[in-house]
């Protein structure tokens, strides 16, 4: 299956947005929206669900450490609903092109395979967050990140679901992210951040949607708006990295 002309139209045009203001781009994180899920997305990584079409996209990716527009973008979208957070992701390629990698276990090397990185930061700390990895076969790899990314808890697991699918054009993935894997402060007033990395070899390319192409620089991370539910039910011990819920 295609992309609708629509869709490629939308991503062209994006890109020349892109290059056309990227020295705005390079130096201001972006805005990106959650859109309340009605019904949640099935988890098959088609991005095809009808949170998705009322999802505006996130896109503009910069190539990594210049103001640079990927050669091949990318477009994100956010849901939500009382549980759980929903990304997919839709990356463009050379038409017929194969994705690097495969299907991965937990414990598999993932760092060379085309692959999508949802970076998180409940609560917009700058400081602490969470990665969550999807290769373009669908397999799933996740850490928690401290001192602003530059230590990670190898033994940390999340409970969360994770699917990719690959056509002539694109290759896309879903996930949904339930709160309790991370917490959330009791106080929301300050929205999340979040960043969307990608990493392709179809062409070769380091892409996100935050300044400059950064990864793992969470002050720089796009502000994610638009959430709501009952987070109050979940408090987070930042010392300890442990989870509870309230009664």
């Amino acid at each position: 299956m295609m992309p609708g002309h629509s869709t490629l139209r939308f991503a062209a045009a994006i890109a020349l947005f892109a290059a056309l203001f990227s020295d705005a781009m390079a130096s201001q994180p972006s805005i990106v929206k959650a859109v309340w899920a009605s019904e949640p997305p099935r988890i098959d990584g088609r991005v095809d669900d009808a949170c998705w079409q009322e999802a505006p996209a996130a896109t503009g990716f910069l190539l990594m450490h210049t103001d640079l527009v990927a050669p091949y973008q990318a477009l994100g979208y956010f849901a939500h609903d009382d549980a759980q957070l929903y990304v997919g992701v839709k990356c463009l390629k050379t038409h017929g092109a194969q994705p690097h990698g495969a299907v991965r276990t937990r414990d598999d090397y993932f760092f060379a395979d085309d692959l999508v990185e949802i970076l998180i930061d409940p609560g917009g700390t700058g400081e602490r967050y969470y990665q969550f990895v999807v290769n373009a076969y669908g397999s799933p790899w996740e850490t928690a990140r401290s001192a602003g990314g530059a230590k990670h808890d190898p033994r940390w697991r999340a409970d969360w679901q994770a699917a990719a699918v690959i056509e002539d054009d694109y290759w896309s993935l879903e996930a949904a992210i339930p709160y309790y894997n991370f917490g959330a402060l009791s106080d929301l007033n300050r929205d999340w951040s979040i960043n969307l990395c990608r990493q392709s070899h179809t062409p070769y390319a380091y892409s996100s949607i935050a300044p400059q192409g950064v990864f793992h620089d969470p002050k720089l991370f796009a502000k994610l708006t638009g959430l709501r539910g009952p987070f109050d039910r979940y408090e987070i011990d930042a010392e300890d990295a442990y989870v509870r819920r309230e009664p």
